[in-house]
């Protein structure tokens, strides 16, 4: 779970999406989904600073709480697919990073200063819309 406190925005832009990785594994199609199912990623923190969170972890997880499947894959953190070729791992990786910031499955919005929002992580990772040139500040 992430608590992040808006303290200063943006007057136009910055808003915050969240992308509900249920409904993006839940909408690929049947044969991707099996696909997916069997494939683990690397994902790697080190370009952020965190080289110890370098770990390997199913494209598709089970919420330990809900017992639902769900994509976990991300543009900043997972590298490639163990099991495919680097040359397919960038080509599926690429798909399904941006499959689940397309509008049927996010939900944006514009943060006034002094809000707070809660999110699980788990299922719903937030991202922000880069369409901004003013300081922008969340303190987690």
């Amino acid at each position: 779970m992430a608590i992040l406190n808006m303290v200063k925005c943006p007057e136009v832009g910055g808003d915050t999406m969240w992308s509900n990785m249920y409904l993006a594994y839940e909408q690929l199609s049947t044969p991707l989904r099996e696909l997916c199912e069997g494939l683990t990623a690397l994902h790697d923190a080190t370009p952020h600073g965190k080289p110890e969170s370098m770990t390997i972890h199913p494209v598709v997880r089970v919420h330990p709480v809900t017992r639902r499947k769900s994509l976990f894959v991300n543009e900043h953190l997972t590298r490639r697919i163990v099991q495919l070729s680097h040359e397919e791992s960038d080509h599926l990786l690429a798909y399904l990073t941006r499959w689940p910031t397309s509008p049927r499955s996010t939900v944006r919005y514009p943060r006034p200063e002094r809000t707070i929002a809660i999110c699980g992580t788990r299922s719903t990772p937030p991202s922000v819309l880069h369409d901004f040139d003013q300081p922008r500040f969340i303190h987690p």
